[in-house]
C-alpha cells in the first residue's frame, strides 16, 4: 500500500490560510492551533504551517514491507515520526 496522507506548505497567518481555505474551497477544519492547521480538502488533507515552527513536506502512507524495502534501496534507515507512526 501507497498512498498520500498530506501536503504541508508555509503559512505566516495560519488564523488567515484557515479562513481563505475555508471560505473559498469549503475546507473542514481538522485541527487548528497558533502554529499549524489540518485540513481537509475534498478527498486530501491539507496542513498549513508556520515557517519558524514546522518544516514543509509531503506525508505519505505506507505498509510496513513496503517501506522496509524503499529504505533498504535507499540505505538509509526508517525514520519514526515524533508521534511514534
Amino acid at each position: 500500500m501507497f498512498e498520500m496522507d498530506h501536503v504541508a506548505i508555509p503559512c505566516p497567518d495560519i488564523a488567515r490560510g484557515v479562513s481563505y481555505y475555508v471560505e473559498t474551497f469549503g475546507a473542514a477544519v481538522l485541527y487548528q492551533d497558533e502554529t499549524w492547521a489540518f485540513l481537509r480538502l475534498g478527498q486530501g488533507k491539507l496542513a498549513l504551517v508556520t515557517p519558524t515552527q514546522h518544516p514543509p513536506h509531503l506525508a505519505l502512507r505506507v505498509d510496513i514491507s513496503t517501506l522496509e524495502l524503499a529504505a533498504q534501496r535507499a540505505g538509509k534507515p526508517v525514520d519514526v515520526h515524533r508521534d511514534g507512526t
